[in-house]
């Protein structure tokens, strides 16, 4: 049921949030959905997540889990050696194999440091499968370093250019896909989420649905609240992902010191380009003229990085100044992702987002 109150345009969405007689009432839930529609709403519609589950006494058919190796041009040019192909991980739908049927793709991106194997998301696959059929592609954005973040760098590759220009083709030419943007949505954890709320909003031509869960996005101050907590690895691959400087030695970065000195403002400033710059990045999206028409942020209240809750509120206030319709979910997990997180959110949204004739179109 839609709860209503005009003073929440003065709240923030935390305080929105753990104030409501919504939350309070039902504290027990395990996750809520707060649907923006643009400047012109002036309450949040706050509902509980439906979830998506198979009829009783029904089996669904398997998944195909195999794997491909894509050429990586892209990323062959670089100051830190890289291979020159990237393993993927495809789901695809049970009716592929026995028919020539097309089929709509969701590229996943995971976390910092983490495999891009997703067998284990399979059986998740299947159920939904019974509604609308799908391709997923577990895209790798671990690199020597242990993270890429999807960026364009000299020192680390271009990787931004690679799902672009190698990836995705790649997928359309070697699988039955749906080569249209109304069948092709992006996803991804963590690092992940940053990497598809990145290539969603700047490449709206090529995406029509975009979920981002717990995607690393700085407030104002996200920086500097998040500093303390990464270790020297993830210092170094952010840097060189972020802010290369070639004519340094290893890492070949400008890292801050935060010692405040006019060198670590501007490493600083370099820094923010990456999980910052938020207000940028939503204007470089409106200047496009084309919307992504489904888009949706997840993070968890219980988050261990509490820069990432912090700043994905940020994210989504900044979406709803600007008229961004999306959907925004709290949930009570930490920094996690599961099948059964999966089940709950990314997967049924990505599907109901897929344009009408997506899925088993001959």
């Amino acid at each position: 049921m839609p709860w209503v109150d005009e003073n929440l345009m003065n709240m923030t969405l935390f305080e929105v949030f753990l104030s409501s007689a919504v939350y309070q009432s039902v504290s027990m839930m395990k996750s809520y959905r707060i649907f923006l529609a643009g400047a012109a709403c002036c309450a949040f519609l706050v509902n509980l997540m439906a979830v998506h589950s198979l009829p009783a006494g029904t089996e669904a058919a398997s998944c195909a889990y195999i794997h491909a190796d894509v050429p990586a041009p892209s990323i062959g040019v670089s100051l830190i050696d890289e291979a020159h192909s990237q393993k993927v991980h495809i789901l695809l739908p049970p009716s592929y194999e026995g028919s020539q049927a097309r089929y709509p793709v969701l590229y996943f991106f995971t976390g910092y440091y983490s495999d891009e194997e997703v067998g284990y998301l399979g059986e998740v696959m299947s159920e939904l499968a019974k509604d609308r059929e799908f391709i997923l592609v577990s895209v790798k954005c671990v690199n020597s370093l242990h993270g890429s973040f999807g960026m364009n760098s000299p020192v680390t590759g271009n990787w931004r250019d690679f799902y672009v220009k190698d990836l995705i083709p790649f997928i359309d030419a070697n699988y039955r896909t749906i080569a249209d943007r109304g069948s092709r949505a992006v996803g991804g954890v963590s690092m992940g989420g940053h990497i598809a709320l990145r290539l969603g909003l700047e490449h709206p031509e090529l995406f029509n649905a975009l979920y981002a869960l717990a995607p690393g996005v700085f407030d104002e101050k996200g920086l500097e609240t998040a500093w303390p907590k990464w270790d020297r690895t993830f210092l170094i691959a952010y840097g060189a992902a972020v802010a290369p400087n070639t004519e340094k030695p290893f890492p070949h970065a400008d890292i801050p010191t935060m010692d405040g000195s006019a060198e670590d403002m501007a490493a600083r400033a370099r820094w923010n380009s990456g999980f910052g710059e938020v207000p940028q990045l939503l204007d470089g999206y409106l200047a496009r003229g084309l919307a992504v028409d489904n888009i949706c942020i997840e993070v968890g209240t219980n988050d261990w990085y509490e820069w990432i809750p912090q700043g994905c509120v940020y994210l989504s206030r900044q979406m709803f100044e600007r008229g961004i319709s999306h959907s925004f979910i709290l949930t009570r997990n930490g920094h996690d992702f599961s099948p059964e997180i999966f089940r709950n959110g990314m997967g049924p949204f990505v599907q109901a987002a897929f344009s009408p004739a997506s899925g088993a179109a001959e």
